[in-house]
């Protein structure tokens, strides 16, 4: 997988409940972590804080010590939250794709009870008694009757034609902004089964905070205050004229709010809404911030991937309590030796000790306040992209004692690396293919670059040809030796990532899942098969006759390659969260979700049983492989003559460990694995079989 934007999907019409784990010859071991990028929403209701953020669920806070902010309670998610509110023991949550209900009569054990998947963006939510009003940007106003949470019925609907972006509610009336949030439409809700039209008010549109008998509502021109002392009709009092204020919170005589070209936040005294002073700014770092939230004395802002807790007993002086530091979202992961690194968001490269799979545990941190999207090791080298912009290689021989070895100074987001002996390839979004020698691996040399057109997401190199997957839906194929292009064909949908094993490429893609071609022409290419994936594919991995796909929200799917013109999904396991980038070891894979590492036993699902057999076999036996000599693929056969502890493993010359192939327990049976030695030089290599006490080694001859 390349790093891209995230981008937001639109469902079918499906109505769930609170659901188990679906999954297929997969098991989850065990996850670390639980982080986040941003939060998009912060609501309080007595000792707790309950922060939405984003791509990754909710996460709640204890606020009983008035100097820390504890998290306490957390749900992953791979839903996309905008706005929330709650009541005495519930959360409804606004998702760009439906509405979900959570139960948080125990706030450390918040529990999902009810998901409404729909058809489209529900941007705003608001509550009054047992109804909640849903603003979506095709249907008006949907109005709930959530007296049972557990299964809420649709009692009223209002439809104007046009999209609705918030909705405020004030005893028997609801406010609605009509986008793009000029005109404010009045109904009236007193019977919300027929909700009924009663006013329009150009320019007033936004989303409102009730003070007694005033309404505080964010405009395009910044803060608008009304009269609702007759909701039906409200007045103009004020207008505060602000360059874009984002959100608002209200605390006694204060109006605090956020505005999108600062990067601070504001009070505003409105104790007189008639006569308006200057707002104070205040100092503290509240970059990135876009939601608040005020709490009798305290005020809680994000910045960032942070939470801050600020003490307001005077508005116009607020002091710093408390920050909840996260290290922001997790893009990327690398194995070696049992030794994780994941690329996250602003908090660098974390160096995970994965030895105990189920109990994986920290143990160093590089690079430390930086964005590092890419990672790629290759020979005990780790390539780092740190903030989208040039290449660090570091050497990790020590895994928790990486040592710098150069740079690539490169303009643009990297998105992918490849590899042909000395020669790296990297794809730029913006800005196509350039071209490196690392024969020298202490001072890289730029060689060329190459146009693609539209956005390089992936690279790949093969048998003398480089692949690009390209953003407008083609992948080109140009000639390693010339780097003039060769062919430029279709697949389906903004391929995301692909992989190029023997004369097969795969591609995975946003829309419409897995291809596979036939590129043994690599100028005429031809689809040979496909499979439907559980989510967006994100990114492909291979081990031996499979494929490991990262689908967001979809989890992780294995795919039997055996017969590329017909694979099969083998296993899967729908991961909490937006699964984004894999790694595989053995039978073991890495996955990151955006909020938390995630460590999922495949074996189930892997193995590979040779049918032509009638009866298991009598001795145990690694046989030759094929090809021998072989070039980037070789496929080994052993046999296991009773279910034991199988463990496959090949070596270099050295006596080092470079791949592990099979580590678990296998029935008797004769077995099938393919090894894919593309990132590995020429050379001799040694596949070692291990059964019980048993032991068999056989010599490999790559030749590339």
């Amino acid at each position: 997988m390349r790093f891209f934007r995230p981008t937001l999907f639109i469902l079918l019409f499906v109505v769930t409940t609170a659901h188990a784990v679906d999954s297929l010859r997969v098991r989850q071991l065990g996850t670390l972590y639980h982080t986040w990028g941003g939060v998009s929403n912060i609501r309080v209701r007595g000792n707790y804080a309950y922060c939405i953020t984003g791509f990754t669920g909710l996460s709640v806070f204890d606020l009983r010590n008035s100097d820390s902010l504890l998290e306490v309670g957390s749900i992953p998610s791979d839903k996309i939250y905008l706005e929330s509110v709650l009541d005495s023991n519930y959360l409804f949550y606004s998702l760009f794709d439906g509405f979900q209900i959570v139960d948080i009569s125990q706030p450390t054990l918040p529990q999902v009870i009810y998901t409404l998947d729909l058809p489209y963006f529900v941007y705003d939510i608001d509550k009054q008694g047992n109804f909640v009003y849903l603003a979506n940007d095709t249907c008006g106003v949907r109005i709930l009757n959530v007296s049972n949470p557990s299964l809420p019925v649709e009692v009223g609907r209002y439809r104007n034609g046009r999209s609705i972006t918030d909705v405020s509610v004030f005893g028997n009336y609801a406010y609605l902004a009509e986008s793009p949030r000029h005109t404010l439409s009045i109904l009236d809700i007193s019977q919300p089964t027929n909700p009924v039209l009663v006013d329009t008010l150009p320019d007033w549109g936004g989303k409102f905070e009730f003070r007694d008998t005033l309404a505080f509502g964010v405009c395009n021109y910044g803060l608008t205050i009304l009269s609702v002392s007759n909701p039906a009709t409200p007045t103009f009092v004020n207008r505060f004229t602000f360059d874009m204020i984002q959100r608002i919170a209200l605390t006694r005589n204060y109006v605090i709010f956020k505005a999108s070209s600062y990067s601070s936040l504001w009070a505003l005294n409105v104790s007189d809404p008639l006569s308006l002073g200057t707002p104070i700014q205040y100092r503290m770092s509240t970059e990135y911030s876009t939601r608040l939230a005020v709490s009798d004395s305290n005020l809680l802002f994000n910045s960032y991937g942070n939470i801050t807790r600020a003490s307001i007993v005077n508005p116009e002086a607020p002091v710093v309590r408390a920050t909840y530091t996260t290290m922001g979202y997790l893009f990327s992961c690398e194995n070696i030796n049992n030794t994780l690194y994941i690329g996250t968001q602003s908090a660098g490269v974390r160096i995970v000790d994965c030895s105990d799979r189920a109990h994986c545990t920290e143990i160093d941190t590089m690079l430390p306040n930086q964005d590092v999207t890419i990672l790629k090791v290759r020979d005990n080298r780790l390539f780092v992209s740190i903030d989208h912009n040039g290449i660090d290689c570091y050497d990790v021989s020590i895994p928790n004692q990486p040592v710098h070895i150069s740079r690539l100074n490169i303009n643009g987001d990297v998105c992918d690396l490849a590899f042909n002996n000395n020669l790296c390839y990297v794809s730029r979004y913006n800005n196509g293919v350039s071209v490196y020698d690392v024969t020298n691996i202490a001072s890289p040399q730029y060689i060329t670059f190459i146009n693609t057109p539209g956005n390089a997401r992936a690279v790949d190199y093969s048998n003398g040809y480089i692949y690009v997957a390209n953003s407008d839906s083609n992948v080109t194929i140009y000639d390693a030796s010339t780097y003039l292009e060769r062919c430029r064909f279709l697949v389906d949908c903004h391929p995301n990532d692909l992989l190029v094993s023997g004369n097969i490429l795969y591609t995975a893609s946003l829309e419409y899942g897995l291809q596979a071609f036939d590129v043994n022409d690599p100028i005429h290419p031809n689809e040979v098969g496909r499979c439907n994936l559980r989510g967006k594919g994100i990114s492909l991995k291979k081990s031996g006759n499979f494929l490991f796909v990262a689908c967001s929200q979809g989890g992780l799917q294995i795919i039997d390659i055996t017969d590329p013109e017909h694979p099969l999904t083998a296993g899967y396991y729908d991961s909490d969260g937006l699964l984004w980038e894999i790694a595989v070891d053995g039978n073991f894979v890495y996955g990151v979700n955006f909020s938390h590492l995630a460590v999922f036993d495949c074996a189930e699902a892997l193995p590979v049983v040779d049918r032509t057999i009638s009866s298991p076999p009598v001795h145990f036996a690694l046989h030759s492989n094929f090809p021998n000599p072989f070039n980037a693929t070789t496929t080994i056969t052993y046999d296991v003559p009773q279910t034991s502890p199988v463990r496959l493993a090949i070596y270099d010359v050295t006596g080092k460990e470079v791949a592990k192939l099979i580590d678990f327990h296998q029935d008797a049976g004769r077995y099938s694995v393919q090894w894919d030695a593309q990132a590995f030089a020429s050379g001799t290599y040694f596949c070692r079989l291990q059964a019980g006490s048993q032991v068999q080694t056989r010599k490999l001859m790559l030749l590339k």
